[in-house]
């Protein structure tokens, strides 16, 4: 079997972690195969359920198994073709427990993890697993009923019903009231209207900072700035071109200073008050001095013009602010009534397996532990979609950052093709691993 160089290195590289970039149609589902077996080949001792393969779709996860099977399958012809009885024996064991191999998806491996621990877990081990589908439809009863209870109650989040309409509300609950969606938006809301105005008027004079220093950064705006004629200033204060190198000058020390408003208003000032017509030219030193006197103030007014000010937060952002702890409201009784339907059922969406296995591991040493003595090997592809919580928890199984952790965790993905943004996979969660 033919490989290239790049491909024998992540197949028979098992001395470090690895994590490896390749697109579609590099052969990467093939080489974690090959990987999972060459891991086999050189560690005899190994079960084959030690070796843990997890996938982001169940598609992918049936074929990678399929493969493993047929690939175990001619390993069994060879060692007979071979009379290798050592091999084959290994290799009989191996297909023998096919069928207990930990070749899956995240959330099997999750919901596998929590039902051999539900004592540490603090669930029923009998919990059902709510699919996508079934999630919508149960945050679908759930938005359903809150948006009764707005009415019925008479809430003050209701006000939002007559101000943006039932359908929108109720797109807005079904978008964000559900899990970690849940969690992101009441974290990003947990403050009072007069906070949230304070947080956005302090983004803001940071964002106009780098604003600020950028323009400073700009040596073509900064020698037009600190031009000045051969000849000397005009004498003439009535010339047109002085007039707008007045208007200039009177502005460069808040251009260059830190006060925010102050350099609005002198870039406004500019962009509405540079006229470059008229003007002597032998109160330039002559033609070619007037010209390097306009040139120079087109800079500066082309400049100012197409600069785009940054709007600082004020009357209508306090009124958002106010809307906000409304659908803040709105949001929490929505996510509640989610919460007590899944309770109601015995049933655990994506969101919870994910939460609810890093908590675990992460406050349970002793089971991540032992799921790192059991897990000689973690393989993950389509790293792309992952979250947070999932990296935290194949971080946990591998043992990264525990001594002796180095060759357990093998990664592949493509940062370019992320395709579960919905689901909350964060492309970056990929760059961050690389850095590791």
């Amino acid at each position: 079997m033919q490989f290239t160089s790049e491909q024998r290195d992540a197949i028979f590289t098992h001395d470090r972690n690895l994590i490896v970039t390749a697109g579609a149609g590099s052969g990467k589902t093939r080489v974690l195969v090959e990987r999972f077996l060459a891991l086999l080949d050189r560690h005899p001792d190994w079960a084959l359920p030690s070796v843990v393969a997890i996938t982001f779709t169940e598609k992918a996860a049936r074929e990678m198994r399929d493969r493993v099977r047929r690939a175990i399958e001619a390993r069994i012809t060879r060692a007979v073709q071979d009379r290798d009885r050592p091999a084959l024996e290994m290799w009989l064991a191996h297909q023998a427990a096919l069928n207990m191999a930990r070749i899956g998806t995240i959330h099997a491996l999750c919901a596998s993890i929590l039902r051999a621990n539900p004592a540490a877990a603090r669930l029923d081990p009998a919990f059902e697993v709510l699919d996508e589908n079934e999630a919508a439809i149960l945050l679908d009863d759930a938005v359903e009923t809150a948006l009764a209870r707005l009415v019925h109650e008479d809430r003050a989040a209701s006000a939002l019903l007559a101000a943006y309409g039932v359908r929108t509300v109720r797109t807005v609950l079904q978008t964000v009231a559900g899990g970690s969606q849940a969690d992101m938006a009441l974290a990003a809301l947990d403050l009072s209207p007069e906070d949230l105005l304070a947080r956005w008027q302090a983004q803001w004079s940071d964002a106009m900072v780098d604003v600020m220093a950028e323009a400073r950064a700009n040596a073509v705006l900064r020698e037009a700035l600190a031009w000045a004629p051969e000849s000397g200033w005009p004498a003439d204060g009535d010339d047109k071109l002085m007039i707008n190198w007045a208007l200039v000058h009177d502005h460069v020390p808040a251009l260059v200073g830190d006060e925010p408003d102050a350099f609005i208003d002198a870039v406004q000032a500019l962009a509405a008050g540079i006229n470059r017509s008229g003007g002597k030219a032998a109160n330039w030193g002559g033609k070619a001095g007037k010209g390097a006197c306009s040139a120079a103030l087109k800079v500066i007014q082309e400049w100012a013009k197409g600069f785009r000010a940054l709007p600082r937060p004020g009357e209508r952002d306090a009124e958002a602010a106010e809307w906000l702890l409304l659908w803040r409201d709105a949001i929490q009784l929505a996510a509640d009534t989610y919460t007590r339907l899944k309770h109601d059922r015995a049933a655990l969406d994506f969101d919870d397996l994910e939460r609810r296995t890093r908590d675990l591991l992460e406050e349970h040493p002793d089971v991540a532990t032992r799921y790192q003595r059991d897990f000689r090997h973690v393989l993950v592809d389509e790293f792309q979609d992952t979250n947070d919580a999932q990296r935290r928890i194949i971080y946990r199984l591998a043992g990264i950052g525990e001594p002796l952790a180095d060759g357990r965790l093998f990664v592949v993905g493509d940062p370019k093709q992320s395709i579960y943004a919905f689901r909350g996979a964060d492309v970056s969660v990929f760059g961050a691993v690389r850095a590791d």
